[in-house]
């Protein structure tokens, strides 16, 4: 009888990078603007709350430093 074949990634398969591993680019408010104009071309001037476009601005909003406070 024959062994039984292990099932998974090969051995010498890197494993993705992690959150933990991946450095993050910060979202900027103008990057967020540019992504919520093309959502919002797309879709008749509305933005989904639920939308990429949406949580990118609420990103910036959490990563870009309040004037005055610096």
């Amino acid at each position: 009888m024959k062994p039984a074949k292990k099932i998974g990634a090969p051995i010498h398969q890197t494993p993705a990078a992690t959150p933990s591993t991946r450095k993050a680019t910060p979202m900027t408010t103008e990057a967020a603007a540019r992504i919520q104009s093309a959502n919002a071309r797309q879709n008749g001037g509305q933005v989904a709350r639920d939308s990429f476009a949406a949580r990118a601005q609420r990103a910036a909003a959490t990563t870009t430093p309040k004037k005055g406070k610096a």
